[in-house]
């Protein structure tokens, strides 16, 4: 999920400041340089401020989906929840391990 949504912001930032880069480089060359540095500064805050609120809403997707071990997933058939839930817990290697790991320290 984490790939998936990062390959997803990095392509659509990736195009939104190609765009720009154009934009302000023809200001520049047209000799609007006030014009280009605001457009510039303007694009830079705007850009911060949407991926700040994405990945938080991202963050609470994930928060819902896989805490205490649960997977949610959609399930439009399912009246209660509209969700299936299945439980994953660490398997016992992985749990020998972190003691391992913490008695080690």
């Amino acid at each position: 999920m984490l790939k998936r949504e990062l390959d997803y912001v990095q392509k659509v930032f990736t195009i939104k400041l190609a765009l720009m880069d154009e934009e302000a480089l023809s200001l520049y060359k047209n000799g609007d340089i006030e014009e280009a540095i605001r457009k510039v500064t303007d694009f830079g805050v705007h850009a911060g401020d949407t991926m700040h609120a994405h990945w938080l809403h991202f963050y609470g997707i994930l928060f819902v989906r896989l805490h205490d071990y649960v997977i949610m997933s959609h399930k439009e058939d399912n009246a209660g929840c509209g969700c299936t839930t299945i439980y994953s817990p660490y398997d016992d290697e992985w749990k020998e391990r972190i003691v391992a790991e913490s008695v080690s320290r």
